[in-house]
């Protein structure tokens, strides 16, 4: 194991305290699969060093992907294996048939040439059940490992997370209107007085995404006006109406998961008194049915039941009727905010869902920790 503080490698029988620095470890490599190290690459990995917020269902994701990968691949080495299988089985004893003597042609001994490959049936169908078992854990990572990892991380480290993951409450603000905002300008101010002008406005689905987007100003970048489907923040909400009205060509973008559920967002938004300002301008650029259902790689999808799984798989259809879906906020923040900035400049979501895909989530420093 090494120590995330002091970078000293020991082993795991020396115990979960750094030897060198005395650092608690909160994590254990044997039973959890993951190291304080790893989670520590992780969770810079997706703070950019401590630049960037992040929701938790980013983390989750990447934990998802770190933790697939540690599971055993057994296809690789099996070619091998079966093609010895297949010669010691099949063309040995074939090859070896015409220059046996007769004597052990008889039957008794001949039956001894149909036992060879017999007898190694039971070790190519043992190879069969490990693959089946292999791939199925290759594909498919626990929701409930990922939150006790998290849990357990968290209750020794409480104040890195804490100060990272956003919760949705960072803008709670008693109820705004127009009256006490100052809207004479066209401009809004963010969460550390600079004033903008937004050009456009997004709705996204959860406040810990809106949380997220502005801590990382994402706002300030795109020149948008961030707000989720329940009018959080409630001053930027107030203030999004104001907009509506004086200027309009302003654009409402709507960016979701990809889900059954979140596919009808924007006609819910439609339907919902508090959007009718907004209603003819309500614009989709959240994932679609098509981007998701022929995708050329695997893509992530999950459950928000703890009991769940995340599952990589190509089968988005399958995964849409058993209620599963794939988080808009399952890339690192810089990732999304690039994606999103992109998605609000051109009004689609240009980019196919490579990004969500198996071999993104991580990045190469997060897989190279000593498991000891």
């Amino acid at each position: 194991m090494r120590c995330p503080n002091c970078n000293h490698s020991q082993r795991f029988k020396d115990g979960l305290t750094c030897q060198k620095c005395a650092y608690q470890f909160a994590l254990s490599p044997k039973t959890d699969g993951i190291s304080d190290y790893v989670m520590r690459q992780l969770i810079q990995h997706l703070s950019g060093n401590g630049q960037f917020v992040f929701t938790k269902n980013q983390l989750s994701a990447g934990l998802a992907q770190f933790l697939r990968r540690r599971y055993p691949n057994l296809v690789g080495c099996g070619g091998c294996l079966l093609m010895l299988l297949f010669l010691f089985s099949f063309a040995i004893p074939a090859f070896l048939r015409p220059y046996l003597p007769a004597q052990f042609l008889v039957p008794p001994l001949q039956y001894l040439l149909i036992l060879i490959p017999i007898s190694f049936l039971a070790p190519i169908i043992l190879y069969a059940r490990l693959t089946k078992e292999s791939r199925e854990r290759y594909t498919k990572v626990p929701n409930q490992r990922i939150n006790q990892i998290i849990e357990k991380y968290k209750h020794k480290y409480s104040s890195e997370l804490d100060k990272l993951i956003t919760d949705g409450k960072a803008f709670l603000l008693p109820q705004a209107t127009e009256k006490n905002l100052n809207l004479d300008k066209n401009t809004l101010v963010d969460a550390v007085g600079l004033h903008y002008a937004p050009e456009r406005i997004l709705v996204v689905e959860r406040d810990d995404i809106v949380d997220m987007l502005i801590r990382n100003r994402f706002h300030l970048q795109s020149k948008t006006a961030v707000v989720s489907q329940s009018g959080y923040p409630t001053h930027v909400f107030a203030a999004c109406k104001h907009f509506v009205r004086k200027q309009a060509n302003l654009p409402v973008y709507v960016a979701h998961d990809a889900s059954l559920f979140s596919f009808q967002l924007v006609e819910r938004l439609r339907k919902d008194p508090r959007w009718q300002f907004a209603k003819e301008r309500l614009q989709d650029i959240g994932f679609s049915r098509e981007l998701v259902n022929n995708p050329s790689c695997k893509l992530g999808w999950t459950s928000p039941l703890a009991n769940k799984e995340t599952i990589f798989t190509k089968e988005g259809e399958e995964m849409l009727r058993q209620g599963m879906r794939i988080y808009l906020d399952a890339v690192p923040p810089n990732a999304l905010n690039n994606i999103l900035g992109t998605a609000v400049l051109t009004g689609a979501m240009l980019l196919l869902p490579a990004i969500w895909s198996e071999g993104h989530a991580g990045s190469d420093d997060t897989g190279g920790d000593d498991f000891g």
